[in-house]
Parts: structure tokens; C-alpha cells; sequence
């Protein structure tokens, strides 16, 4: 499998601010698969930081949601 990691944010701080808790994010996912042996050319991490929200940011719960990091497992076609 090759792995990704999204990481999201929601639209509190600047644009910046988000852009680097979204790299953290993921970050902080990629540390835990480089401790479970994953190789890291398996792994590809995009971070979108406030864009491309999933859920609406006018709610507290909305806000909630949008803070997190996805991890999607994509099948390698040999």
C-alpha cells in the first residue's frame, strides 16, 4: 500500500499559523508509522491546513471535526 496522511485544520489563526499545525499534524503521524518499520518511501503527506474543509467551520462542532489528520491506505498495482 502507499500510505497518506491529510492533515486539516479548522479557520481559528492565521492562514500560517494552520498551515504549521497541519504540518505537525502530520508530522506527528509520520513518526508513529516510522515506529511500526513503514518505509518512508511509502509514505506521501499532504497538508492542507484550513482549505478544503470537511465539515462547516461556522460551528463549534464543525471546528472540531476539521481538526484532525486522515490516514489512507491506496493500493500498489504491481
Amino acid at each position: 500500500y502507499e500510505i497518506i496522511i491529510q492533515s486539516h485544520t479548522d479557520n481559528i489563526g492565521s492562514i500560517a499559523f494552520n498551515q504549521r499545525l497541519s504540518e505537525m499534524r502530520s508530522q506527528s503521524v509520520y513518526v508513529k508509522l516510522m515506529e511500526y518499520q513503514v518505509q518512508p518511501e511509502a509514505v506521501e503527506i499532504v497538508d492542507f491546513g484550513e482549505y478544503l474543509p470537511t465539515y462547516r467551520n461556522d460551528s463549534y462542532h464543525g471546528k472540531l471535526a476539521n481538526r484532525r489528520a486522515d490516514v489512507i491506505l491506496k493500493p500498489v498495482s504491481l
